[in-house]
């Protein structure tokens, strides 16, 4: 299980993250827990979901992609990498609102932000704030 720990600020959650929980979870198939905004912890099934032409991927084993769907069947769906930078996703609910998971910059990749792409101003507003967006 992975220790996402909970903030919020301006409609943004923040979460940590624990870094060998995502290394040693996120190798090949299987579940993985991503937090949504409305405070839960879902798991999602993960498939490997390539991106790269195979010469680039060979080079740069590091960077993964993965889609997958909530294993309880709510309709929640996600996009999400892992790169040396830390992972980043979209989730997409049957709501229709779609949701974004980035790492922020000064924490090292273990401090998440989670928000509503409506909310993306704030977030923005927040990294010229923090010196993170240049």
């Amino acid at each position: 299980m992975l220790a996402w720990r909970s903030g919020m600020e301006e409609n943004i959650s923040y979460y940590q993250l624990d870094d060998r929980a995502v290394n040693s979870g996120l190798p090949m198939a299987g579940d993985f827990q991503l937090p949504v905004p409305d405070g839960r912890h879902l798991t999602f099934h993960l498939e490997p979901d390539p991106v790269m032409a195979e010469g680039l991927a060979a080079r740069y084993p590091q960077i993964r992609t993965y889609r997958g769907e909530d294993v309880d069947g709510e309709g929640w769906r996600v996009i999400i990498d892992r790169t040396p930078q830390g992972v980043h996703g979209v989730i997409d609910s049957d709501s229709g609102k779609t949701y974004y998971i980035d790492p922020v910059r000064e924490s090292g990749g273990r401090i998440y932000r989670l928000y509503e792409r409506a909310d993306l101003p704030a977030v923005e507003r927040q990294l010229c704030r923090s010196g993170e967006l240049k």
